[in-house]
């Protein structure tokens, strides 16, 4: 009973005698903003006049404010259709770092000036000088920054700012993300927001998962070694409960796209190495046009989108006099899954990692949010191939949406845009070479 109030004590003493205090949040202005602000961002690539949706990056990528210098360092990653890209210093002129500096327009919006460039060789790999405009807003001492629509003399209703007559068509960067102000702990639960974030936690509440416990109780000692009593891959500060103490429940992983799923295992069996990842992965600079073939970011099916990411996991029997080879998983989520549902796994002959169909007679559909997986020890789609008491899968959740048209606010049809004859084209090439393997 005396656990938090001691952890929080030691918390205080060995920040008190290492000179590592937290700072306080204060008050954030969004049009009068300082200090230092670390957080992540998503780029979505827009064309212009149509406003289709090119391709997004396939990972949030990191970004860094510096609110008192009016600076900016904005990493790179790799866009949906299979390149890479990179934020630079306005003409790439220096060849040391890429800081890039923007101004303060006074009402809440900041404009940043950089250049652009996309790592594709049959294209020279062009690069942009340009500039995106901010919107900044406040939401419990996070900021929000968002691109907003900033064109002159005259608005043309897409978010971003036109780039012309350098690529093979006009484009529009839009970025979105959240930044936290470095070295503060805003809700005094003895975690920088910053590490708040880092471990999937809310840097505004100090019980993320609302079952009394604090955060730092929950946390342990070390915040590079999170408490995880049950060993499921989910940590203690955001398991509720008495589940983050039952390795046969996995409650509340958070996917990609910020749903969650709980994980349920059959009696004799228990779970371990819980985790959600992206069907969608980083690639290598292309070195040549012939390169393209090998590009491909996408661990799915071309066509499909896997909001939901990957979820991986491995069962393992409990010690008990009545053994089995199969196990069931039940998967229950947030909201609803798709009507068309189609299930994906992992092969485990795969070099790169690809996702193929999970054989219909291996899973069903319970409800509208819920699934049962049933794996054999050793079987197809057991990773490791080898019956040892332990079964590995991991599983990608999509709709069947292909051969119809599908229109949002943030799409349109009709745009034959340079990314997207690319991509058809690499699509096309990968699709041939996966028949001729």
């Amino acid at each position: 009973m005396f656990k938090k109030p001691s952890l929080c004590c030691l918390v205080a003493l060995l920040n008190l005698f290492t000179g590592q205090s937290h700072l306080v949040a204060q008050t954030l202005d969004p049009a009068n903003l300082t200090g230092v602000y670390v957080g992540d961002y998503q780029l979505i690539m827009r064309a212009a006049p149509t406003g289709a949706i090119l391709g997004k990056s396939v990972q949030r990528a990191k970004w860094r404010w510096d609110f008192d210098n009016n600076s900016a360092t904005i990493a790179g990653n790799t866009l949906s259709v299979g390149f890479n890209y990179a934020l630079h210093d306005v003409e790439d002129a220096s060849i040391d770092n890429d800081i890039l500096y923007f101004d303060n327009n006074g009402d809440g919006t900041y404009r940043l000036y950089y250049s652009l460039q996309i790592y594709h060789p049959g294209l020279g790999n062009p690069m942009a000088s340009t500039s995106t405009t901010f919107r900044i807003t406040t939401a419990n001492n996070q900021l929000q920054i968002n691109t907003i629509d900033a064109e002159e003399p005259e608005l043309d209703g897409i978010i971003g700012t036109k780039i012309t007559n350098v690529f093979p068509l006009t484009i529009e960067p839009d970025l979105q993300g959240v930044a936290v102000q470095a070295l503060v702990d805003s809700n005094n639960d003895g975690l920088t927001d910053q590490i708040a974030l880092t471990l999937g936690l809310d840097p505004s509440n100090n019980d993320s998962d609302q079952d009394g416990l604090d955060n730092i109780s929950e946390i342990g000692a070390d915040v590079n070694t999170p408490l995880d009593s049950d060993n499921d891959g989910i940590i203690d500060a955001l398991e509720f409960s008495e589940y983050a103490f039952n390795a046969q429940v996995g409650k509340a992983l958070t996917l990609i796209s910020g749903d969650y799923v709980n994980l349920t295992s059959s009696s004799t069996w228990a779970l371990t190495a819980i985790m959600a990842g992206s069907m969608q992965h980083k690639v290598d600079n292309l070195e040549n046009i012939n390169d393209i073939v090998n590009t491909d970011s996408t661990l799915g099916d071309p066509g499909l989108d896997y909001n939901y990411g990957n979820i991986s996991f491995t069962s393992y029997q409990i010690e008990s006099d009545n053994r089995a080879t199969n196990t069931t998983i039940t998967l229950n989520f947030s909201t609803p899954l798709p009507d068309k549902l189609l299930l994906y796994s992992i092969q485990p002959d795969s070099e790169n990692g690809s996702y193929h169909l999970l054989a219909a007679e291996t899973w069903q559909r319970i409800d509208n949010k819920s699934i049962v997986i049933t794996m054999s020890d050793g079987g197809i789609s057991d990773i490791d191939q080898i019956i040892n008491g332990r079964v590995s899968l991991s599983i990608a959740i999509t709709g069947n949406n292909l051969g119809g048209i599908q229109r949002d606010e943030n799409s349109s049809a009709g745009s034959f845009s340079w990314l997207l004859i690319l991509m058809l084209l690499s699509l096309n090439l990968r699709v041939y070479q996966r028949r001729g393997n």
